[in-house]
């Protein structure tokens, strides 16, 4: 986000805001700021919504990404489009013995060969390093994930031809072939093409000192690796604080400066968090240890 020339804005002295890259955080922010009445331009590379694709499920939480809806007017058209059975947990060896189902509710799975084996929602499974991980999407879909605890150059160097998905699911599948062949199916019976990509995370302390007149937000403030789930949940109430400090406060500045510092302390915490998950999922018992995990919350929250 960064700040152009002055104007007045609801008898404030407040610049038109300029918002580079229509993710999560930035619609979140330019809809909060259009709700303020604050001039606001949103630049976005993708020329449609339908330049990659979409359809990914997200666990948007009540403390974080829910208030970001709340605050944008949203939560109506969110709750509206919940999907039943979503934070289904399933955790697995890679033999195929179940270390945890966690189910919420009832419903119909669809598809039983592949779907009885991942769920409604997430599952994991986890094993010598690497590992399974699969979403299921609102049209029936399911995301498989194929992780590897390896060489940063890796993708480059492993000669797998990933622009020939058949020729690459042999390959990958090379790589696991004392694993369920129920799992291995999820991968084997895959169409999809094949999307290498490495994880990326920043230093778990990372900030800068405040510049006039522009912030970051989201993954360009706090890039970290997906096994918190918190990446778009903190995207989204970094851009609800932003924004709403703009609104009460009529000065860039000032709100960059009210913004930045609790977001770093719940950027840091959220990026450790991350990095020990990440560590304990792609390990050589992968699955246990998330198992115990899940467990030491349960036994924390006093439920079951």
């Amino acid at each position: 986000m960064f700040s152009r020339k002055q104007r007045d804005v609801s008898g404030t002295t407040l610049p038109p805001i300029a918002i580079v890259g229509g993710g999560l955080g930035g619609l979140v922010l330019a809809r909060i700021l259009q709700i303020k009445n604050i001039d606001v331009a949103l630049y976005e590379r993708d020329q449609t919504r339908d330049a990659r694709d979409q359809g990914g499920s997200l666990d948007i939480h009540a403390d974080s990404g829910q208030v970001a809806l709340r605050e944008a007017g949203l939560e109506a058209q969110f709750r509206s489009v919940v999907r039943p059975g979503g934070q289904d947990l399933r955790v697995l060896d890679k033999t195929g013995v179940v270390y945890l189902d966690e189910v919420e509710g009832e419903g119909e799975m669809g598809r039983p060969e592949l779907l009885q084996l991942v769920g409604r929602g997430s599952m994991f499974a986890l094993a010598d390093n690497k590992g399974f991980l699969t979403h299921v999407t609102a049209d029936g879909r399911i995301h498989v994930y194929v992780a590897f605890r390896v060489a940063e150059d890796w993708l480059s160097t492993s000669g797998i031809p990933f622009e020939k998905p058949a020729e690459a699911r042999a390959e990958i599948l090379a790589h696991f072939t004392d694993w369920s062949p129920g799992l291995t199916a999820l991968v084997r019976e895959c169409g999809d093409p094949i999307f290498p990509r490495r994880l990326y995370l920043l230093p778990i302390e990372h900030r800068w000192q405040p510049r006039s007149g522009i912030t970051l937000l989201g993954d360009a403030a706090h890039l970290m690796s997906p096994f918190a789930g918190e990446g778009a949940n903190l995207a989204m109430l970094d851009a609800a604080e932003l924004a709403l400090a703009l609104a009460e406060t009529g000065d860039v500045d000032e709100a960059i400066r009210r913004y930045e510092a609790p977001m770093f302390e719940r950027a840091h915490a959220m990026a450790r968090e991350s990095k020990a998950n990440m560590e304990l999922c792609i390990s050589v018992d992968g699955a246990r240890r998330l198992a115990d995990l899940m467990a030491s919350f349960r036994q924390q929250n006093g439920t079951p």
